[in-house]
């Protein structure tokens, strides 16, 4: 029988990004996220051929600062600046204890919504289009397709939905089990998945691709993949 994690708590009844959160959240993700560490690794090493001298990086819903923390050190060019953004306080708090010293970052509190963005060279944007409202979505691509320099990149990572009602039960089924073996007890497991509830919208693998190309992406490439997570490497349109 599974003993109780290390970071055992009980989420709220509706899903919030607050300082109970960002306290467990590296270790909590790691144990609900497949292959979480891999997916970021990948997700670099697609990054750094486009983040060239003088260039702009941005992460998306950077959370804890994880991604940048990862590009920032395998570019290790004072020339690049690096953003993130998060509207969660007690994330970007985190974010910044955790980035500090490092040069050439920026961190900004806000939804990406509501920021203006310079021309960048590379943007990852790491399971958090789930947690934008679908009807916001195209736009917030559409924004971000715009501020992507011609030769710059988009690394996305999505947790999907099976059009197929059937496979999505496996899907539930065999991701919770993965949280289970990961150390979550099962009061952990039916908790999160009662207070993410409408919380995290999760689309079909072809309702994403359609979004990517009504905002004016030309190309995506599938880097990662497992169950019903998806990674993509994106392309504007030239």
């Amino acid at each position: 029988m599974n003993q109780p994690s290390p970071s055992f708590w009980m989420p709220p009844l509706s899903w919030q990004f607050d300082a109970n959160v960002a306290e467990i959240f590296d270790a909590h993700v790691r144990q609900s996220v497949p292959f979480y560490d891999e997916l970021h690794r990948l997700a670099t090493e697609l990054s750094v051929p486009f983040v060239k001298p003088g260039t702009t990086a941005c992460d998306v819903g950077t959370a804890t600062g994880e991604g940048i923390f990862n590009l920032h050190r395998r570019v290790d060019d004072q020339t690049v600046s690096f953003i993130g953004i998060d509207p969660s306080h007690a994330m970007i708090a985190a974010a910044r204890r955790r980035l500090s010293g490092l040069a050439n970052v920026t961190l900004l509190e806000a939804r990406v919504q509501d920021v203006k963005l310079p021309a960048i060279a590379l943007c990852t944007c790491i399971l958090t289009l789930g947690f934008i409202p679908p009807c916001e979505r195209k736009a917030v691509l559409s924004q971000l397709r715009s501020s992507i320099r011609p030769d710059g990149a988009l690394i996305l990572v999505e947790k999907v939905v099976s059009r197929d009602s059937r496979v999505q039960v496996t899907y539930e089924r065999c991701h919770e089990e993965y949280k289970l073996r990961s150390g979550l007890t099962r009061e952990e497991v039916n908790a999160k998945r009662e207070s993410i509830r409408n919380v995290l919208v999760p689309l079909t693998v072809c309702e994403n691709l359609s979004l990517l190309s009504e905002a004016g992406f030309r190309q995506s490439d599938v880097f990662f993949g497992w169950m019903n997570f998806i990674g993509w490497i994106v392309r504007p349109n030239e």
